[in-house]
């Protein structure tokens, strides 16, 4: 599941269908940014895996940890803190205020490292997905008439 909004709009709407059996393969929160009346960090039964990447730098920095409402339900794979004092990150991409305001806040979405964990991440979830799914079909030697 990808939405606009960030972490916190998909797990509220995760939340809220918690007790449905709708399933949730994979969720991933990129410096997740508190809020007054939300709770991001409780990740609800219907999310399989759930994976969290955070800085602690700056004005704005993620939460340090997730964790399950149901740890029989939910594996959390970590919460992996990243650091950008040591090697900087472009953020040529945003406006000059937020590069200088808001650097780590943006440095976090920008890293390349994070991007190439999080595309294996999805990329392991769907074929993990698209076999079992294959293993549901037919096989080719039915005929289905």
């Amino acid at each position: 599941m990808a939405t606009v909004g960030g972490p916190r709009r998909q797990l509220l709407w995760l939340v809220r269908w918690g007790n449905s059996a709708f399933r949730c393969c994979l969720t991933i929160q990129i410096d997740s940014v508190r809020k007054p009346g939300q709770d991001d960090s409780t990740i609800p039964p219907n999310v399989k895996n759930a994976i969290n990447f955070y800085q602690s730098e700056g004005l704005i920095h993620g939460r340090s940890m997730i964790r399950a409402a149901d740890p029989e339900l939910t594996n959390i794979l970590g919460n992996f803190r990243m650091d950008y004092r040591a090697h900087r990150i472009n953020c040529s991409n945003y406006p000059w205020l937020a590069r200088h305001f808001n650097k780590s806040h943006h440095e976090i979405e920008n890293d390349p490292q994070v991007r190439k964990k999080v595309a294996t991440l999805i990329d392991q979830t769907l074929l993990e997905r698209t076999t079992v799914v294959a293993g549901c079909l037919p096989s080719k030697r039915l005929s289905l008439k």
